[in-house]
Formats: structure tokens, sequence, C-alpha cells
């Protein structure tokens, strides 16, 4: 089959009963390179981007109305770089970095309405240091620091 000019991708799809499309996966030289579900809506559910048939690039998810729920890179099938997730209602939900698969640096997650639950860092994909805790309205319901257990190979 032929994609924009491209003799080298194939698309395979999906259908329910009511002919609407469930999933569509593009292949490039017989690999996945994105693979696409849909809700019974039509709407978009999850996107995978794929290089060379390993998860490289973007993977974003919608909830059912439309609204992303969660979007991050991957590399060599593993989280690495920004990862964003929202509230349903469009509110920032939590946000970090991720680094060979593991949680790396700050890490900030709200509450559906949108005041701070709680704010860290992480090291090694476990808390690090001081980590903040505030309640729905705002207020600082505790701290509490943490110390990351080096990583095996990591110099102390």
């Amino acid at each position: 089959m032929t994609i924009n000019g491209n003799d080298d991708r194939e698309v395979y799809t999906e259908v329910d009963e009511n002919g609407s499309m469930m999933v569509e996966i593009i292949y490039k030289n017989e690999k996945a390179e994105v693979y696409t579900e849909f809700y019974e809506n039509g709407q978009k559910e999850l996107e995978i981007r794929y290089n060379n048939g390993t998860l490289d690039g973007t993977r974003t998810w919608w909830y059912e109305n439309g609204q992303k729920k969660e979007e991050g890179t991957y590399k060599n099938d593993k989280a690495e770089g920004p990862h964003t997730w929202w509230h349903e209602n469009g509110q920032k939900k939590s946000e970090g970095t991720f680094k060979n698969g593991e949680g790396e640096g700050p890490f900030t997650c709200w509450h559906e309405n949108g005041q701070k639950r709680l704010e860290g860092t992480l090291k090694n994909g476990k808390r690090d240091s001081l980590w903040t805790f505030w309640d729905e309205n705002g207020q600082k319901i505790s701290e509490r620091t943490y110390n990351a257990p080096p990583r095996e190979g990591d110099k102390t």
C-alpha cells in the first residue's frame, strides 16, 4: 500500500461492528511506526510513535472527551525526558522528567482544582531530598526529607 507516495509504508486497521475505527497501525519497512487506538466516538485514545519498531518518540493518551490525559517521550522503549499528565477537566495533574526509564529531577502534582498537591525531587526513580505536600485549599500539610538509595554503579 502507498501512503503519501511512500511505497515502504503499510496501514493496518481494525474496525468495530459499526465500521468505526478502533485501531490503526502504520508500518514502515514492516515495523510499527505509529500505533493509534480510538474510542467508540471516534476520538483518539492513544498514539504511540516508534522508530524502527522501538518505542522512540512521543506517546500521548486522551480522555474520551478529547482532553489530553498524558504525554511523554521515550527512547529505546524507556521513558526519557519530560512527561505531563492532566486531570479530565484539563488541569495539569503532574509533571516530571525521566532518564533511562526512571524519574529524575523535579516532580510536581496538582489537585483537580489546580492547587499544588506535592512537590519534590526524584533520583533514580525514588523520592530524594525535601518533599512538600499541600491540601486542596493550598495549605501546607507536611514536609518530609527522603534519601534515595544510590543506583548500582553510582559513585557515593
